[in-house]
């Protein structure tokens, strides 16, 4: 989020730019987490265990992976401009 508020910075028209760049990028966040939660309290899982949050899990994990990744790739270029 800290990226994305740094790479609006720099554009003119900054009003709704942060809400429409944010916006598709925290969507999948939130179902995930929105998910990955019932399946932790057991909600609609009959067979319960660690299986129906597995998936979760993995979104989760992923968005964390690539979120540093972009985060190394375009930190010189929020740093110099």
């Amino acid at each position: 989020m800290t990226l994305t508020a740094a790479l609006v910075a720099q554009a003119s028209a900054r009003s709704g730019l942060l809400a429409a760049l944010s916006f598709p990028l925290l969507v999948p966040l939130f179902l995930a987490g929105v998910h990955g939660a019932k399946a932790a309290l057991g909600v609609g899982n009959a067979a319960g265990g660690w299986a129906a949050g597995v998936g979760d899990l993995q979104v989760l994990f992923s968005y964390a992976v690539i979120a540093v990744t972009a985060s190394l790739m375009l930190f010189d270029f929020v740093w110099t401009d």
